[in-house]
């Protein structure tokens, strides 16, 4: 895979759902059949071609291959980066909001 490819959104969704299929010893056309979806839909988000699939089809192909959304879409590594930023500054305290006044010129 070249530098280029790693870089689409596309092609990692597409090479997650591959390699989830392949451990799962499931093909491309099953998937597609118990997702609901057209063969020819899921060939090209393996792919990583054509444009970004919908909620709803990442939803169906999640849900077939027993793994959270985020997983599949590649959330879930981004999750513990938040994490570690959170962790690196635990005596931080939350910037408190401040109350707007009403003034007399405001009320009137």
């Amino acid at each position: 895979m070249t530098a280029a490819r790693d870089d689409n959104p596309e092609a990692l969704l597409g090479l997650r759902i591959m390699t989830l299929l392949h451990r799962q010893q499931k093909s491309v056309y099953a998937l597609a059949k118990h997702a609901g979806l057209p063969v020819k839909t899921v060939q090209r988000i393996c792919k990583g071609e054509g444009k970004q699939p919908s909620v709803w089809t990442i939803v169906a192909i999640a849900r077939v291959l027993g793994v959270s959304m985020d997983a599949l879409v590649g959330l879930h590594a981004a999750a513990p980066r938040a994490a570690k930023a959170h962790e690196a500054a635990p005596d931080a305290k939350p910037v408190a909001k401040r109350r707007r006044r009403l003034t007399a010129a405001t009320a009137g």
